[in-house]
């Protein structure tokens, strides 16, 4: 397998390989890592018996945009009544299955001049920074880090530091010639 690939995924993607957040968007320059579409074809096996899945969001000349999530943790976080309603308001069909909100997202990622903002929603974040951040345009966040944080500040600097841990955990794992393969089916370097 590729340890720069991993690495580049474990970096980006850490709390949602460990299970704490139930996806992560991850780019990829076409030049740097031409062979991707090859690689992901075997890592999609490895990831899909973890409870993982891969999907390309975008692509343009110059990169790809992939969605690595769980399936059953991003489709109860987008199937909550008030979640679904957020979507409806951007266009999505409230009965939508997961695919299908996926297969909208990607059309809007392709489509809109600028990045649809809804995106937050299907990264995990609350719902609550996700409409700040669209009624504040991402002015005036009082924490910034792995979202911008408008509401529940230390819930979510807590959070933060529990995913640096586990990112960091992989890393130095990762280092010491662990593969993503084995941190994915020993998950304790994920616990915190």
């Amino acid at each position: 397998m590729s340890e720069r690939f991993e690495s580049q995924l474990i970096f980006h993607c850490a709390p949602v390989l460990s299970g704490k957040k139930p996806s992560n968007l991850i780019c990829f320059s076409k030049t740097a890592l031409p062979e991707l579409p090859q690689l992901l074809e075997r890592y999609e096996v490895l990831l899909r018996r973890n409870g993982l899945a891969i999907r390309f969001l975008d692509h343009c000349d110059h990169r790809y945009m992939l969605l690595i999530y769980r399936p059953q943790m991003l489709e109860r976080y987008l199937s909550s009544p008030f979640v679904r309603k957020l979507l409806s308001a951007d266009g999505y069909a409230e009965d939508a299955t997961l695919e299908q909100l996926l297969d909208h997202l990607s059309h809007r990622l392709q489509s809109c001049s600028s990045f649809p903002h809804e995106i937050g929603l299907f990264l995990g974040y609350r719902a609550a920074d996700v409409i700040c951040f669209q009624k504040y345009q991402g002015e005036g966040c009082k924490l910034c880090g792995y979202w911008k944080v408008y509401c529940s500040v230390k819930r979510s600097h807590k959070c933060f530091r529990q995913f640096d841990s586990i990112r960091n955990r992989m890393l130095t794992m990762l280092a010491q010639g662990h593969s993503l393969q084995s941190m994915l089916e020993h998950p304790i370097c994920c616990a915190a």
